[in-house]
């Protein structure tokens, strides 16, 4: 709770269950700044833009730039 209640905190990752062997990943960085998020990786599934599915995997790293918010997918490979 005390991590929560942090003003200087402005990050946030949430892990959801898509169903069928996907996982959404909401990424929120709330900081004026960019920052690098790093999305658990899983064995033959891979991380991909979930508002541009047509993109190729992306790294597990990724750079979220200053107040916004990036929706990731992951899918088997």
């Amino acid at each position: 709770q005390a991590d929560w209640n942090d003003p200087g905190r402005r990050r946030l990752v949430m892990l959801l269950d898509g169903g069928e062997g996907q996982r959404l990943a909401v990424l929120v960085n709330g900081d004026r700044r960019a920052c690098q998020f790093t999305l658990p990786k899983r064995a033959g599934h891979a991380w991909m833009p979930a508002l541009a599915p047509s993109v190729e995997p992306e790294a597990a790293s990724l750079l979220v730039a200053g107040r916004s918010v990036i929706f990731m997918i992951e899918r088997e490979a």
